[in-house]
């Protein structure tokens, strides 16, 4: 829809082109529906396709919302990892299958997800090549949880900083990552119950109690109000972040104890 948008908006008349140019993806979304198409077939189009672009925004949201349902609901460990969203985690769930212990080890599901690298030494240099085979969709899950961790887990970080020193480049490292992470996502395959760290329900009713706002707890975090808010309502499973504001709510609680 955004390309779709885009393309559109390029032909639409000066005045509005420039002020549609400048907006972001979610404000461009709700500029187009509120659009006065007049005598002008281009804005007409634009308002049309503004109102199909906020419906499929809107089952997307709704289909997603069921998804994460029924994860919480079979599988709330693979939600739990690091990175892992409820696409993700969905698309990992299915490559798992509805027998997971039929998988005999973290090796097998590796591989089972093209996460396993394949040797591709020569001489003195050792190197693997990327594995094309397994499920393509749960690769590419795999791939976006290393993604997002390399951006927001600073222990990522340091070992991507550590790879690199070791002459490795950003996709035997990104292998790497994808190896380790499937490795997460086997234990949580089998053992679908066990969740580390503090329930995300537990903590606006701990934060209310003591009256403390969104805003507060934000900037005491360094954080957004907005990750405090997603936190608390489960679309953040961010087990460190989890532990981290559970443990400052804790401290609050017997300061004013």
């Amino acid at each position: 829809m955004i390309n779709a948008a885009k393309s559109l908006i390029v032909t639409a008349p000066e005045d509005l082109r420039r002020s549609l140019a400048k907006l972001s993806r979610k404000d461009l979304r709700s500029a187009l529906p509120a659009l006065d198409p007049g005598a002008d077939g281009v804005v007409l189009a634009l308002g049309s396709l503004g109102r199909a672009w906020d419906l499929q925004d809107r089952e997307a949201d709704a289909v997603e919302g069921k998804m994460k349902e029924i994860l919480e609901a079979n599988a709330p460990a693979l939600l739990a990892i690091f990175g892992c969203g409820t696409v993700s985690a969905a698309a990992l769930a299915v490559a798992g299958g509805g027998n997971p212990e039929r998988l005999n080890s973290e090796a097998e599901f590796a591989s089972l997800c093209g996460a396993a690298p394949l040797l591709a030494s020569s001489g003195k240099t050792e190197r693997h090549r990327l594995n094309r085979g397994g499920d393509r969709k749960a690769s590419r899950a795999l791939y976006q949880i290393a993604v997002t961790r390399m951006s927001y887990d600073q222990r990522t970080k340091d070992y991507v900083e550590k790879r690199k020193g070791d002459g490795k480049s950003k996709k035997e490292t990104i292998r790497c990552l994808k190896r380790y992470i499937a490795r997460e996502v086997f234990r949580a395959l089998r053992h679908p119950f066990e969740v580390k760290g503090p329930s995300w329900k537990d903590l606006r009713p701990a934060r209310r109690a003591l009256g403390i706002t969104l805003v507060e707890a934000g900037n005491a975090l360094n954080v957004g109000f907005q990750k405090v808010s997603y936190a608390e309502t489960g679309r953040l499973m961010n087990v460190q972040f989890l532990e981290k504001y559970d443990t400052w709510l804790k401290s609050q609680a017997k300061e004013a104890s």
